[in-house]
């Protein structure tokens, strides 16, 4: 069994971060697995978005923390997929749960790097979530930034989690594993992915191969022998490995 997350919901097929958005992945490209990301707002809230300013997906403009959620609310989140998908707007954190927590096969839920002060507060928002939704054991906390791995699991000690890097090396899986990670996520330009995958495997981690975005950087993750796929294409990709690999996907 494969897991195939749905990247910030379809981004390549719909606003990414959007309930419109999330919508489409689950009604039109049969996502079950979501991956997305989460900023804490100047209220204390969290919005579901994933860079730091408002710029590139909204027609805002400067950072998160500088508006309220309902500030945030306001703007308009269609990003590159103008006149396509009217009304995308910018998600909280509860929000989201509340539609799909009951929906969900697993839920990746990155934590974006932050300074530790807003860092400590996002990570028990977060875990406390997870609790109110029931959604747990299902939920597997990534992030670039250790401190936000270090501070989740000080709260919650049995939450999954998972260590992401750009630059993936031995170094980097031993990061993970000194953390305490359960799993880890593996670019597809990692020099070794292959090795550093098996690796992953003998240390117990489970690996996400990102981004699959094309069926040639699809079959190279699954070379590899990734446990999960994200991917910004679920309508395409799907398609690819159940008829191409004949591998069941969730």
């Amino acid at each position: 069994m494969l897991l195939l997350f749905g990247h910030r919901g379809a981004m390549g097929e719909a606003p990414e971060n959007t309930m419109i958005g999330f919508e489409y992945a689950y009604q039109t490209a049969g996502v079950r697995c979501f991956e997305m990301d989460v900023h804490l707002t100047k209220d204390g809230k969290l919005a579901v978005i994933h860079d730091a300013l408002l710029d590139r997906t909204t027609d805002g403009k400067g950072p998160i923390g500088q508006y309220t959620l309902a500030e945030l609310q306001k703007l308009n989140a269609e990003a590159q997929f103008k006149n396509k998908f009217s009304g995308a707007r910018i998600p909280s954190l509860d929000e989201f749960l509340n539609r799909f927590a009951p929906l969900m096969h697993e839920l990746q839920l990155e934590i974006k790097t932050d300074t530790h002060e807003v860092l400590q507060v996002v990570a028990q928002l977060v875990v406390d979530a997870l609790d109110r939704f029931q959604l747990k054991d299902r939920t597997v906390v990534s992030s670039f930034d250790q401190f936000a791995i270090q501070q989740v699991l000080k709260i919650s000690p049995s939450q999954r989690t998972s260590f992401i890097a750009s630059e993936y090396t031995a170094r980097e899986l031993e990061i993970a594993v000194k953390l305490g990670c359960t799993n880890t996520c593996i670019p597809k330009t990692a020099a070794q992915g292959k090795a550093l995958v098996s690796a992953a495997h003998q240390k117990g981690l489970l690996v996400t191969g990102w981004l699959g975005n094309t069926p040639t950087e699809v079959d190279k993750l699954l070379e590899w022998d990734v446990d999960s796929i994200t991917t910004n294409f679920p309508t395409t990709i799907f398609s690819h490995i159940r008829n191409v690999w004949k591998i069941q996907v969730r």
